[in-house]
Formats: structure tokens, sequence, C-alpha cells
């Protein structure tokens, strides 16, 4: 089996591996990507195996050294992600459908960008303000 694809870190795996392996499990800790983009890691610290994306789903098994062992719920690839990558917050309600895209401090283009998102990423969208006749999403979550 694909070891990118083993919710094991060396050390900790999720339950759902019980009958193989003889080590301490976990149920794990749902939390998702909190910054733009960031690199999945053969090891802490290591070469990047893939990317994902803010708002991607993983499930936290293991930590180690600034680093956490996670598992994409996308498509259950596991490996390491810097630990200030992720986190807690509001279900994303958005995808971004646009090949590239920003976020804005104002509802105005012409404000300091906060971020460049890509395709694919997730948002929530947690209130919007009116400018002019346009309605803005504010309170994305980067």
């Amino acid at each position: 089996m694909d070891r990118r694809l083993q919710p094991f870190s060396g050390r900790v795996a999720l339950v759902s591996l019980k009958d193989d392996l003889v080590v301490p499990y976990t149920e794990g800790e749902a939390a998702q990507v909190t910054v733009p983009l960031t690199d999945l890691l053969d090891q802490p610290g290591g070469a990047r195996q893939r990317q994902l994306l803010l708002g991607s789903a993983v499930t936290i098994i293991d930590h180690d050294r600034g680093h956490v062992f996670v598992q994409a719920k996308r498509d259950g690839y596991c490996g390491w992600l810097r630990e200030g990558a992720v986190g807690q917050g509001p279900e994303p309600t958005h995808w971004v459908v646009a090949p590239g895209s920003h976020l804005y401090a104002e509802p105005v283009v012409q404000a300091q960008d906060r971020a460049a998102i890509s395709i694919g990423s997730r948002l929530a969208v947690t209130g919007a303000v009116s400018y002019k006749h346009l309605t803005l999403p504010t309170n994305l979550r980067v």
C-alpha cells in the first residue's frame, strides 16, 4: 500500500488501522487548512509531496517538531504540515471557481489585499456589506 495513503505517522495511527498495527491509536482531530496554500511534506521539515489549499478539511493524527501529521479528507493523502497552517474555523460555505483571486481588507479592489487564493480554495462567508450597488462578502477566514 502507498504510505501516503496510510494514516500512520510512524508513531501514531488512526483507529481505522487498529487491526493492522500494534501502535498507539487516535480518533484524530478535525481541522482545516487556514492559509492560502501549504505543502504536505513526507516528514517534518521534509520534501513536498503535494499541496493543500485554504479550507481543505484534514484529520490531525500526530504532532512533532512544530508540524502535524494529517490525512486530507478529500483524497485520503497523508503527510506533515506546518502546525501554523491548520486550525479550527467555520465550515466553508463557498468554493473559489476563478483560476485565481484575492481576499481584500475592504470591499473595494483598491484596498490592500490580504492574500492571493487559487481555484478550489474553500471559504466561509459569514456576512456581506453593501457597496454602491454590489453586495460583497466580508469576514472571510484567511
